[in-house]
This record gives C-alpha cells, structure tokens and sequence, in this order.
C-alpha cells in the first residue's frame, strides 16, 4: 500500500489536496472512510481486496492529511452535495472515469449522495453503516455532538479530545450519556485497546477546527431522501455490530429498485457480498498512478520514493538557486518549518521532510526502531529520487545529527549546513537524559500519556532538561506559552510516538564530536537568544573545521529570515 497526494483544481482556480491511499491492481474501487477517522480506518479492508480491485481511499477534505474544502462566501454550513462535488474532483484528476464506490458511515452517506447526483460516474454504489435520524435526533447531535477542543494552558483539552473518543464506544451519541445512548452500544463494542484509541485520537486531532464539516453534513442530510434519487446499483447495508444496524429499520419499504437493503450478521460476510457486488459491476482497469501537480503560493505536499518506504514532504518549486532541504526535530514534523518555509517561498526551492516515523510519514520503517542513520538513508534515497544535486541543509535539533550523518554519506552536493539548536551533549549530559528525555509515551488506558506530553512541551519552555524543574534550571529565553503553538507541537510529539523514543536514544549514542570535524563545509550553529543550547552550539562551532556561531532572534519571523540570509551559493 502505498500513500500519495492529489492536487485537485477548483472552478475558481485554487488547488485543493487530497491524501489518499491506494493498494491492488485491476478494476478501480474508491473507498470513503467514516468521520472523524481518515483513510487509514480503511487499510484492513484494502489490503484483504488488493487481489481483486484497484483501490484507492482519499482522506475527506478537512480530515486525514487532506486541505478542507474553502470556506463558502455566505459563510453557510458544507452539505453533502460540496463532498460529492468533491469527490467527483478527485476522481477527475486521478483520471477515473467510471468506478465502484464503498462508504463507511460518513463515507456511507457521501457514497449515497455522489450515487444520487452522479449515476453516470459509478459502476455501483455499497453504503455500509447508514444513517437515517428523527429531527428530535438531528437537533440532540447537532447542538452537543461538536465539542470545544481550543488548546488550554494546563492541557486539559486533551483529557477532552481522549474522553470524546473514549466514550463513542460507550454511547450513541457519545454527547449523551443517557440510559438510552448507553443501550445503543452496550451489546456492541467493548472499549479498545489504549493503542487502537490512540489512533482515532490522533485522527480526531489532525481535523482540527474541521470535525464538524463532513461529520455535521451527514448528520443534516435526510438520508430517506437520498435513497429516492437513486437510480444506479446500491446496496445500503450493516452488521449486527454496527452502531447504525437498527436504523436500516428506519428505511421505507417503497424504495426504488436499484437499492437493496440488506443486514449481515458479522462483518465478514458483509465485507464478502459487497465485494461479490463489486466484481459483478466491475468495468475495466484502473489507470495509471497520476503524479502529483505543483500548487503555486504555499508549500505543497508530496511523496518520496526512498528504498524504505515514502518520506511525507512539503516543496516549493519556485524560485531560483541550489535548493534548501530542511531537516526537523526529533519528535516533530516538517510543519515546524513553516516560518522558514514562508521566507523561501517563490525565491528559492526547497523540500522538508517528515523523518521516518514523524509526521505524516509512515511509522513502520524497516525491521527495527527509527534511528539516526535510518532517517539519513531515507532523505539521501529521497534526494536522489528528486534528482535533487545540490543543496544547502539547514536542520533544527537533533535533526543536526541526522543532517551530520546525511553529509557524510550522500553523493549530493552539501553546500552548507544550519543547525539551529544543535544537540551537542557530553557524557554526563546523555546520562542524565537517556532515561528520561524522550519517554516512551505509549498510550494508556485513561490517557495519561496526553497529559505527560502536553507538560513535557510546555516544561521544555522553561526548563533543560524539562524533567528538572529546579531553579537553577531555568532557561533564560523567553518561553513559548501559546496554548495553541504548544498544542501543535503536542500533537507531533504523539504522532511521533513510539519512533520519538527509540531515535533519541540513538541519538544519545551517536559520536557527533567526530562528525563534526569530519565535515568540510561552512557550517553555522544557531542557538535562539537564551537558549540552553548556546554553549553547545558554541562548541560545534569550534569542532567544524569551517564552523561560525550565530545567535538567533526569537521571534519566529526574523529568525527564519537569519538563517536564510545565510545562504551563499
């Protein structure tokens, strides 16, 4: 299975990009992901199909690793029509001319809706998990079923974000714990694993202001309705386990033919008619893998091809001069670049990448634990799937180390190097933070590890290292305490997580002294005004044979326009 980026056009002229997954070869099957989940809800399925069709599941605008859908000029809420219209966009650009579709819940409703308004375009239409809702229901979901996740200085908005998710498998809907909610589902679910929470959590939190768009227009949608217009092949179906299995109860019995109403009794068999449903309207062969269409004004989003897996990145392609390949932080993601990003933009190309394991890239990554020398591999074999020659390196963190290992080993020509905060630690300093710096943070049952992030990135503000919070401590830099900015960072952490720990204690063990006098190029190491890295950075300076030292502003703006003024092709 691999991933890929759609750069869809709009009518007004704006690009929209959407992230899907695709698997399999032979005739095309679109699949359509539940709400607040993304694709990555689909895989079991894709991958039990892969023999038979080719398929393809995009992130719905606003959730996964896709753009939302522009905001509408009246500022009215989206309707299904906006995500059909959506999806008949994305499928325009991968070239797909006619294909089956396959909707779980949302997707289910969405499925519903294209089968509506675009029988031409669909080979047949199966909407699993169909919901059909009293009006005293729509008012009850679509005034409490949306919460408030705005970051709070103490983090409690996680405790939210993880009891929302939580309690989805202990009520319908989860925002009312009545004895009546509780009846839907207590024959149904028990409470996943901590694990398996986590990844609904994390796709929860990649919607960010957006839960509401596709979720909320599902909700309003009368599905009876939909039902009447459709004139294709459909199957609306559900499991006994599915949360939705009674309100197949709901639907008249005075549909039109091409839609047949049929209940499974586990998952499986379900899974197996829809595929048999598939097949038998199957037309044709999928085609080709479209590669993904720059976007003009902003970063965009892609995939490399390294010899491991895909590396997630961001380019901007204009400009001119040796490219900028930006490397970032253990535990954090390309996004962190966005400053630096912004002051490149149109005047000079770049790509940032997210490391193995971080971000939106994958985390399974080879046989073992993310290290050092595996993200360097990584962005070497990505620079050469590129055709990326030459470039200037800056990288923030511990990414200096993997930027060190990247030097000395790829055939690219290194111009520069910036490191900004460089990790520079001596034997007492890797001591101290072996057991403690990076912790694990598996996920727990109640979701205490939220909560050890969020105070890990806020204490990292005041405190090195965080876990020693003593006076003597304190960093002399004015800390970052924006709920909102410590949020995002939370949430590269968790996704991170658990390849956060395993490269930091690879990181711990690396020899960067050596490295540093190993490099031959002019190297600057910048460490923020107050930084606790000053004295380190200062010190990798001395090492380097062409190494300066630089004290950077803390202002994002101004320390993004150094550290490019730097540049000296």
């Amino acid at each position: 299975m691999t991933r890929h980026v759609a750069s869809v056009s709009a009518p007004d002229g704006a690009t929209r990009q959407v992230h899907y997954r695709r698997v399999g070869s032979g005739p095309p099957v679109i699949l359509l992901h539940m709400s607040p989940r993304s694709s990555a809800e689909l895989e079991p399925l894709m991958l039990a199909w892969s023999d038979t069709f080719t398929l393809i599941a995009p992130d719905t605008p606003g959730y996964g690793a896709s753009d939302p859908l522009p905001e509408k000029e009246d500022g009215a809420v989206f309707d299904l029509t906006d995500f059909t219209d959506a999806l008949i966009a994305f499928a325009d650009t991968l070239g797909l001319e006619r294909f089956g579709l396959y909707g779980h819940h949302t997707g289910a409703m969405i499925a519903a809706e294209c089968a509506r308004r675009h029988p031409d375009r669909l080979t047949v239409t199966v909407a699993n998990g169909y919901l059909v809702i009293t009006e005293e229901e729509r008012e009850e979901i679509l005034e409490n079923y949306f919460s408030d996740y705005t970051p709070e200085a103490d983090g409690r908005h996680l405790a939210h974000v993880w009891q929302r998710i939580r309690d989805q498998f202990l009520f319908f809907p989860w925002s009312v714990n009545t004895k009546a909610a509780r009846k839907v589902m207590q024959d149904k679910f028990a409470i996943p694993a901590p694990d398996i929470l986590q990844e609904d959590v994390l796709d929860l939190l990649r919607t960010g202001n957006h839960e509401s768009d596709g979720y909320g227009a599902a909700f309003r949608c009368d599905g009876i309705d939909i039902l009447r217009g459709v004139t294709g092949p459909c199957l609306v179906t559900a499991q006994v386990q599915d949360l939705l299995y009674e309100h197949l109860d709901r639907l008249p019995s005075d549909l039109p033919n091409t839609v047949t109403v049929q209940r499974y009794d586990d998952l499986d068999n379900l899974n197996d008619a829809a595929k048999t449903l598939l097949v038998e309207h199957a037309e044709g062969d999928a085609p080709p893998l479209t590669a993904t269409g720059t976007v003009s004004g902003r970063a965009w989003a892609s995939y490399a091809e390294t010899k491991t897996g895909q590396l997630y990145m961001r380019r901007g392609h204009a400009g001119s001069g040796v490219p900028v390949v930006l490397i970032h932080n253990l535990g954090s993601s390309c996004q962190r670049w966005q400053p630096v990003m912004s002051t490149l933009m149109g005047k000079r190309p770049f790509v940032a990448f997210d490391l193995p394991g971080h971000g939106e890239t994958g985390n399974a990554w080879g046989d073992g634990p993310v290290t050092i020398d595996a993200c360097a591999q990584a962005i070497d074999d990505a620079l050469d799937s590129l055709g990326i020659e030459t470039a200037h390196v800056f990288a923030y963190g511990g990414g200096g180390l993997v930027a060190l290992n990247l030097i000395e080993r790829t055939s690219t020509d290194v111009k520069s190097l910036t490191a900004v905060d460089f990790w520079l630690f001596d034997d007492a300093d890797k001591k101290k933070l072996r057991d403690r710096f990076a912790p694990s943070l598996s996920p727990q049952p109640y979701g205490q590890h939220m909560a050890e992030a969020w105070y890990m990135v806020r204490d990292s503000e005041l405190f090195w290292p965080w876990f020693e919070t003593i006076p003597e401590n304190a960093i002399a830099q004015p800390p970052e305490t924006n709920p909102a900015r410590l949020h995002s960072r939370v949430v590269d952490v968790l996704k991170a997580s658990p390849a956060y720990h395993h490269v930091v204690q690879d990181a711990l063990s690396f020899d960067s002294e050596t490295a540093l006098k190993q490099i031959t190029i002019p190297a600057t190491f910048g460490p923020r005004n107050g930084s606790p890295y000053t004295s380190r950075c200062e010190r990798a300076a001395t090492l380097a044979p062409q190494g300066k030292s630089l004290t950077l502003s803390n202002d994002h703006s101004r320390r993004a326009a150094a550290v490019v003024a730097l540049i000296k092709d």
